[in-house]
């Protein structure tokens, strides 16, 4: 629905355009675009996306689309079959599964192409596995997991030891021991563990990041949270029966406030829950039963309408048709040996797009240097004195500078602050194009 009603014909987000420039081409220990050049973070999606399309002979964002589709189906059964087994009621299993496919995590998961869909599935098959007492199939999904990335092998690893220290069973040994050395030797090529954020938490960001209806892009829906909590109830009757159901739900939401990608891998839980709360909703002995209605109605309405304006949201989302065409003008104008500097959230759309070197992008894993550079981001972004600007730019070899309204609103007050009076006055910054929304600088030396 979301790739129907978008206005725009750009894939949307940010890995999406890591993983589409990776997949056109062959894998190197280096990449000579993220971050100027550095080591090459492994992940096999990209390498999977080119397997399927031949090796590039079919064009790899259809094939990428088409897996997402086929990922996100797979996600569902697979989902269903759980609560199903566990519950044994279709009913349940099909409102559970209503819930995770309108939930924003679902959605954003499946129409980009990103590391934690994938994972996603697997954990779930290790789950479905373990439940049918297939514990081969659930160890090699497991193991599989740590193939796209460590956040993926850190959940991973987690959701193993929560069920071997509960469960008190090592059925899943093998598995633990096989990530625990990838993440290992992951953090040892790193010689950091920027994974986990270092910035200090903030209660209100910390809540728009977890919260979809505070502006998180893949944030739990707050309706499904209530009605969690009424599935929480409904469990609790049994008490310590479901204790791995509860510390999952404790660790992964702690782990999102540190990793928010965690929250994908909370959402389904949430769901399960929140499709028990309606039946504890239902079994509720009510004084007036237009009470028991109306609440039904406003979090069911409420969870309807979170997930469509979700959706509204994404169907807009950038990269935009107008940041497309200033980045092809940005290849086409510079030499390919040019070095772009922009916010972190731009660098892969400046890598897949333009082609050309970033200073900085999101994919942070095995950077070494990823707290010096914030630093001479903000060191750049706010200073008006140009010998401290050049510092900066010399160090990284910068050729040009891409703004988009987006970061004039994030980073300064008004057209005089910080490195935008450098622009606007500086003598050696040559506005060489500008857009609505858009606007690229070339440095001249």
């Amino acid at each position: 629905m979301v790739l129907i009603l978008r206005p725009h014909t750009t894939p949307i987000g940010d890995e999406t355009y890591l993983f589409l420039r990776q997949a056109k081409a062959q894998y190197t220990m280096e990449d000579q675009l993220s971050f100027s050049g550095r080591i090459h973070s492994f992940n096999i999606l990209p390498q999977i996306i080119r397997w399927l399309s031949l090796n590039g002979s079919v064009q790899v964002g259809i094939i990428a689309n088409l897996l997402m589709i086929v990922l996100g189906a797979l996600t569902t059964l697979t989902f269903f079959s759980i609560v199903k087994t566990l519950k044994r009621t279709r009913t349940i299993a099909f409102l559970a599964t209503i819930i995770f496919v309108l939930s924003p995590a679902f959605t954003y998961l499946f129409v980009t192409v990103n590391k934690n869909a994938f994972p996603l599935l697997l954990l779930l098959i290790s789950m479905d596995s373990m439940l049918k007492e297939n514990t081969r199939r659930a160890n090699l999904a497991l193991i599989a997991t740590a193939a796209f990335g460590i956040i993926p092998a850190i959940v991973s690893l987690l959701s193993i030891a929560i069920y071997v220290l509960l469960k008190k069973e090592k059925k899943l040994w093998l598995a633990g021991v096989i990530i625990g050395t990838v993440i290992v030797i992951q953090m040892a090529l790193a010689r950091t563990s920027h994974i986990i954020q270092d910035t200090p938490i903030r209660f209100v960001q910390t809540l728009q990041t977890m919260l979809a209806d505070m502006g998180g892009i893949f944030g739990l829906n707050i309706f499904a949270i209530i009605l969690a909590i009424f599935g929480f109830v409904y469990l609790w009757k049994e008490k310590y029966k479901h204790s791995i159901i509860y510390i999952t739900i404790i660790v992964f939401s702690i782990t999102s406030i540190f990793i928010k990608d965690t929250l994908f891998y909370l959402t389904p839980l949430i769901a399960a829950l929140a499709a028990l709360g309606i039946e504890e909703i239902l079994k509720i002995r009510w004084e007036i039963r237009l009470i028991e209605n109306l609440t039904l109605l406003v979090l069911i309405t409420g969870l309807l309408f979170s997930s469509f304006s979700h959706v509204k949201a994404l169907t807009v989302a950038q990269p935009t048709d107008e940041i497309k065409e200033s980045l092809e003008f940005l290849k086409e104008q510079s030499n390919q040996s040019a070095v772009v500097f922009s916010d972190i959230t731009k660098g892969n759309w400046i890598s897949a797009i333009a082609e050309r070197k970033n200073v900085w992008d999101s994919n942070t894993e095995l950077v070494r240097d990823i707290k010096e550079r914030n630093i001479d981001f903000k060191n750049l972004t706010a200073t008006r004195k140009i010998k401290e600007a050049d510092k900066v730019i010399e160090k990284y070899g910068i050729t040009h500078i891409w703004i988009d309204a987006n970061m004039k609103k994030k980073l300064w007050k008004n057209e005089e602050d910080g490195l935008l009076f450098l622009l606007t006055y500086g003598k050696d910054f040559k506005k060489i194009y500008e857009s609505e929304n858009t606007q690229i600088l070339e440095i001249e030396r």
